[in-house]
């Protein structure tokens, strides 16, 4: 996986992204729980 991210910066790029996605949409979901449960 890292040989991979290391032979082409694209597929970097790409996870990278995703990974940033997928923090965004946990920390709405989050917000969201706290605002309709506290």
């Amino acid at each position: 996986m890292m040989l991979a991210a290391s032979a082409n910066p694209v597929i970097t790029v790409f996870m990278v992204f995703l990974l940033m996605v997928l923090f965004s949409s946990l920390l709405r979901r989050s917000l969201r729980w706290r605002r309709t449960f506290s």
